[in-house]
């Protein structure tokens, strides 16, 4: 089983508060979804395309995954404290190189009074993490920023880039959005080409809600969604 996000090193941290799960109070859910399920590894996928719970540190919260099909579905997330507990997303693997071209389509909506970043999340074969948040609230990214103000991909960004047991560069939109199409490769070449990262090929490239708090039961809705590569 592949799993979408650093897993391994917090396996211990989960099973101490797996045991608490029967305790949390689950949101109930009215509609008929495809598939639903608040396990917190739950994925489900549809041919090149896997959707993903992935609530990796769980602290206590609870978080369904509900899908009508890869490019629509939500997450319902109740989180409480610091620290980011889940990365619900749909992810593939294009395994292209940086110097190809790349598409990718969202439409999305995300809930007042949580702590969260809607994202894309890449991957690459040095290793390294590429997140290119479209909107966010109440957090920021790991490290510090390392250039303000690009012009990368017809739009301004701040450039930051941290460790968190590997190399993670994110670019922060200036002017937040919830739908659009953004251009992953063009990223993260202009990553490789400032020396923030080594990797020459996209291994996996994900999209969905990184979330840290909520104001009890929160919803994270992906209404549409669709990418290219060439």
């Amino acid at each position: 089983m592949t799993l979408s996000r650093k897993v391994a090193g917090l396996r211990t941290l989960i099973a101490a508060v797996a045991g608490l799960g029967a305790l949390i109070t689950t949101a109930p859910s009215a509609h008929a979804y495809t598939y639903s399920s608040n396990n917190q590894w739950a994925s489900w996928s549809s041919g090149a395309y896997t959707v993903y719970n992935d609530v990796w540190n769980p602290n206590g919260g609870q978080q369904w995954l509900n899908i009508n099909n890869w490019n629509s579905w939500n997450i319902s997330s109740n989180f409480w404290g610091g620290g980011v507990k889940s990365y619900g997303n749909v992810s593939f693997r294009p395994n292209n190189s940086i110097w190809g071209y790349s598409w990718e389509y969202f439409n999305c909506g995300t809930p007042g009074g949580s702590a969260y970043d809607n994202s894309f999340d890449c991957w690459t074969n040095d290793g390294s993490e590429i997140m290119i948040w479209e909107n966010w609230a109440n957090c920021s990214p790991a490290g510090g920023v390392k250039y303000y103000n690009q012009g990368i991909a017809n739009a301004s960004w701040n450039v930051w880039q941290g460790w968190v047991g590997h190399n993670c560069v994110s670019f922060t939109r200036n002017g937040q959005r919830w739908n659009g199409t953004e251009d992953a490769t063009t990223m993260i070449r202009w990553a490789h080409d400032h020396g923030l990262l080594s990797g020459t090929t996209v291994t996996q490239i994900q999209f969905g809600f990184e979330v840290t708090s909520t104001s009890g039961w929160q919803s994270f809705n992906l209404w549409g969604y669709n990418a290219g590569w060439g």
